[in-house]
């Protein structure tokens, strides 16, 4: 099964910061004159993309903090410099040292296809991250945080997923695991799958197609029926019959953002049945808000609220 990239080619978080830090500077620098061209221009640049927004607006904050107004003017390099330093520590006290090393990884909203070097397809859900190790003699991958779906080629060495809490090694092709603080689920969509507990490796558990189970670190604690592929490796999320606080709260993953909801929708026997794109939650909450009759307010591209109708 071939399956595409949903996003294409954006520039990496470390890019947009940079970027986003030479037009700090640079309007940080500029004359009277040149003020009003170059805002125009930092405003298309974030337009381009939410994150681009979002980030400037993250680094424009924090430096404001430094009060360096108070300060002699320093020259460019060393401004952007300081502020690049500053954001860079925010980000590694906020982030997991394991996520920020991994060897692929998503942020809020984002899905990442991945060819593996056996020809095999990882697919990574998002704010995921894994590691993959290929040797002679094993193929590994390492999920560090959030789902990770793949699509396993036939090959003579073994194929693991390894998680906190388990090993699932493939006996077959598909299957997603999915990591949460407590617990590991493991869903198997063709063939069979073997799952391990880290801390019971006498207790092998054998998953087959259309099951799927949850486990801690030494034993099974669920396990039930499971379904067909997963909807969010295509680009969107399929809902039948479902309460409204659930569909928000699974919108709110891929939302790079906050999504508020009125008291008194909170407490509602709203139900949604429907397909919502997963590539923009803006959009997936305005065609929610449609489908029930509700508004929609955003304040900005990052902070959406959810309210009953006034008419």
């Amino acid at each position: 099964m071939a399956i595409e990239s949903i996003n294409n080619a954006p520039d990496s978080m470390s890019v947009i910061r940079e970027k986003a830090a030479n037009w700090i500077v640079l309007l940080e620098e500029a004359d009277t004159a040149q003020q009003e061209s170059l805002h125009r221009e930092c405003e298309a640049w974030q337009t381009q993309n939410p994150k681009h927004r979002q980030i400037y607006k993250q680094m424009l904050q924090m430096w404001s903090a430094v009060e360096h107004k108070e300060k002699p003017r320093k020259k460019y390099r060393t401004v952007k410099n300081t502020l690049l330093a500053l954001v860079g520590l925010i980000f590694f006290l906020q982030i997991p040292w394991q996520y920020i090393t991994a060897d692929y990884k998503t942020i809020a909203g984002e899905i990442l296809a991945i060819e593996l070097p056996d020809g095999s397809q990882a697919v990574l859900n998002t704010n995921s991250a894994i590691n993959v190790n290929y040797t002679n003699d094993k193929r590994e991958i390492k999920l560090v945080k959030g789902e990770v779906f793949v699509d396993v080629e036939k090959d003579a060495r073994k194929f693991n997923i390894i998680s906190e809490h388990l090993s699932a090694q493939a006996l077959g092709t598909r299957y997603s695991v999915t990591n949460y603080a407590n617990y590991t689920e493991v869903h198997v969509y063709e063939s069979k799958v073997a799952v391990m507990p880290i801390d019971n490796k006498n207790d092998l558990t054998t998953l087959r197609s259309g099951q799927k189970a949850t486990f801690n670190e030494s034993n099974i604690i669920q396990q039930q029926v499971s379904s067909t592929d997963p909807d969010w490796v295509y680009g969107y999320l399929e809902f039948n019959n479902a309460a409204l606080m659930d569909v928000v709260k699974q919108i709110s993953e891929y939302h790079q953002g906050k999504i508020f909801i009125s008291e008194e929708l909170k407490d509602s026997d709203l139900r949604f049945t429907g397909i919502l794109p997963l590539e923009n939650a803006n959009t997936a909450m305005k065609i929610l808000a449609d489908s029930l009759g509700l508004d929609v307010n955003t304040w900005t591209s990052h902070i959406v609220r959810l309210n009953k109708s006034e008419h």
